[in-house]
C-alpha cells in the first residue's frame, strides 16, 4: 500500500515539493474515498424517494354479464384496495435505511482516515528519505 501511495505522492507534483497539508488533502482525492463518498449521497437520494407504502394498491377488474329475468346485460365491477400497514413496518424499513446510511457513512469517514493515515506514513518515508539523502 505503501508504493502506491508514494506514486501518488510523486505525481501530483513532480517538480515541486509537496508539503504535508498538500499529502493530507490528497488523501480524500483517492478513488476509494471519493467512491465511498458518492455511496453515501446515492443513498440519501434513493432514501428521500421511497414511498411511506410499503404494499402497492391493487385494482381489481371483473366483467360479466347479467342474467336475470328483469335485467340482462353486461356487467362490470372495478375496485381498487390499499393496503396499510399497522404492525409498524414502515417506521421499521425507515430505521432500518438510516441505520445503513449511517453505517455507510462510517465506512466513508473511516476509509477517508485510513487514507489520510498511509498518505502521512508515505510522507513522512520520503521526507526521511530526503534527509537522509541530503546529509
Amino acid at each position: 500500500m505503501f508504493v502506491p501511495l508514494a506514486a501518488l505522492l510523486l505525481a501530483a507534483a513532480p517538480t515541486e515539493a509537496v508539503t504535508f497539508e498538500q499529502a493530507l488533502a490528497l488523501a480524500g482525492q483517492a478513488p476509494g474515498a471519493e467512491g465511498a463518498a458518492r455511496a453515501v449521497l446515492v443513498h440519501r437520494a434513493e432514501q428521500a424517494g421511497l414511498s411511506s407504502l410499503t404494499l402497492n394498491p391493487q385494482l381489481l377488474v371483473e366483467p360479466g354479464y347479467r342474467q336475470r329475468q328483469d335485467e340482462r346485460g353486461a356487467d362490470l365491477r372495478l375496485g381498487l384496495s390499499q393496503s396499510l400497514n399497522l404492525s409498524g413496518q414502515t417506521s421499521a424499513r425507515a430505521r432500518a435505511l438510516e441505520s445503513e446510511s449511517q453505517l455507510l457513512q462510517a465506512e466513508a469517514q473511516a476509509l477517508r482516515l485510513e487514507r489520510r493515515l498511509a498518505l502521512a506514513e508515505a510522507w513522512l518515508g520520503l521526507w526521511a528519505a530526503e534527509q537522509a539523502v541530503r546529509q
